[in-house]
C-alpha cells in the first residue's frame, strides 16, 4: 500500500511544463551527438569504399598480369635454375616444369578473388557511385 502512495506522490509531483526547457536542451544535446556520430560513420563508410575499390582494382591488375604472363610469355621452368641462378632441388624443378603454369593460373585467380572480397562483403555492395571526391 505504501508503494502505491509513493507512486501516486510521484505522479502528482511531476510537472512537465517546469522541466520542459531542460528536457528540450538535453534532447538537443543528445541529437547533436547523434549527428556527429552519423557524420563520422559516413566518413568511415566512404574510406572503406575507397579501400574496397582499390583492392578490387589491384587484384584484377595482378590477376590479369599473371594470366598474361602464362598465356603470352610462358616461362621456361626447366631453365629457371640456370637463367635466374636459383638454387632449387631437382624435385622442385620437376614440379615447376610439370605444374608451374597451373600454379600461376591459380595464383592469378586467387588474386582476383581476394581483390574482390572487400567489395563483395562491403555493406553498400558494389556501389562505386557512392564515392564522392572532395576538392
Amino acid at each position: 500500500m505504501q508503494k502505491d502512495q509513493d507512486i501516486e506522490k510521484l505522479f502528482k509531483a511531476y510537472q512537465p511544463e517546469a522541466g520542459k526547457a531542460t528536457l528540450m536542451a538535453e534532447v538537443e544535446r543528445k541529437m547533436d551527438v547523434v549527428d556527429m556520430v552519423r557524420g563520422a560513420h559516413q566518413e568511415q563508410i566512404r574510406w572503406m569504399t575507397y579501400v574496397a575499390v582499390l583492392s578490387m582494382v589491384v587484384g584484377l591488375a595482378v590477376g590479369i598480369g599473371l594470366m598474361w604472363i602464362v598465356f603470352f610469355h610462358p616461362i621456361d621452368w626447366a631453365n629457371l635454375q640456370t637463367g635466374v641462378g636459383l638454387l632449387l632441388s631437382p624435385e622442385m624443378v620437376l614440379f615447376l616444369v610439370k605444374y608451374g603454369d597451373m600454379l600461376l593460373c591459380l595464383l592469378a585467380i586467387a588474386s582476383i578473388i581476394l581483390g574482390a572480397l572487400p567489395m563483395i562483403f562491403s555493406t553498400g555492395g558494389i556501389n562505386v557511385a557512392a564515392i564522392k571526391i572532395r576538392h
